[in-house]
C-alpha cells in the first residue's frame, strides 16, 4: 500500500514485459496490474477499498494519490494512508559509514517486483491456512464432497504457492 500511494505516480525506469509486450509503467500501474493479474484481493476491505479507487483514478490527469486518500471522505481509509506515508524511519549515522544509503524510489525498479510477489506469496500462504482449517473441520463433520473440494482448492494453491516461492527468490517450500 505503501508504494501505491507513496510512488504509484512515480515510471518505472526500464520497459515492463506483460502478456509478450514492453510497455512502460508507472508504480501504481504495474501493482494494480500485478494484484489483478492474479485475482489477488486482501482480507483487509479498506485495502481492496484503496487499490479499486487508485484503479479508478488511473491515467487521470493530475491524481495525486497521496493527496486523495490522506484527505479521503472516510476517515478510517484517510487514517491507514496517513500512518503508511508518515510512517518513516531514520537512519543512525552507522548506517551511512560505508557509504550513502539508498533510498526507496532509487530502488523502484527492485523493490516494486518484489513487493508485489511477496505480497501475492503471503495472500496465498493466508488461503492455504483457512483452507487446512476447513480440510480438518470438514473431516471431523465427515463432509466428503466438501473434503473433496478442499483437496482441490489446496492443490491449486500449493502449486501457485510453489510458483509464487520460486519468483520470490527460491523460498524453502514445506
Amino acid at each position: 500500500m505503501r508504494f501505491l500511494i507513496k510512488y504509484g505516480d512515480q515510471m518505472l525506469s526500464g520497459p515492463v514485459t506483460i502478456d509478450g509486450e514492453e510497455k512502460s509503467m508507472s508504480v501504481g500501474e504495474y501493482i494494480v496490474h500485478g494484484l489483478n493479474a492474479d485475482d489477488v484481493r486482501s482480507q483487509n476491505p479498506l485495502h481492496n477499498q484503496i487499490i479499486e479507487e487508485y484503479e479508478a483514478h488511473l491515467g487521470t490527469p493530475g491524481f495525486m494519490a497521496n493527496r486523495y486518500f490522506v484527505s479521503h471522505p472516510d476517515p478510517a481509509v484517510s487514517g491507514l494512508v496517513t500512518d503508511l506515508i508518515a510512517r518513516e524511519y531514520q537512519l543512525s549515522r552507522i548506517h551511512n559509514k560505508y557509504g550513502p544509503v539508498k533510498k526507496d524510489e532509487e530502488m523502484l525498479d527492485d523493490l516494486v517486483p518484489r513487493v508485489v510477489t511477496e505480497l501475492k506469496w503471503k495472500m496465498v500462504k493466508v488461503r492455504m491456512d483457512q483452507v487446512r482449517q476447513q480440510l480438518k473441520e470438514a473431516q471431523e463433520q465427515g463432509n466428503h464432497e466438501k473434503l473433496m473440494e478442499l483437496i482441490q482448492e489446496m492443490t491449486v494453491l500449493q502449486q501457485a504457492f510453489k510458483f509464487i516461492s520460486h519468483q520470490h527468490g527460491e523460498r524453502t517450500i514445506i
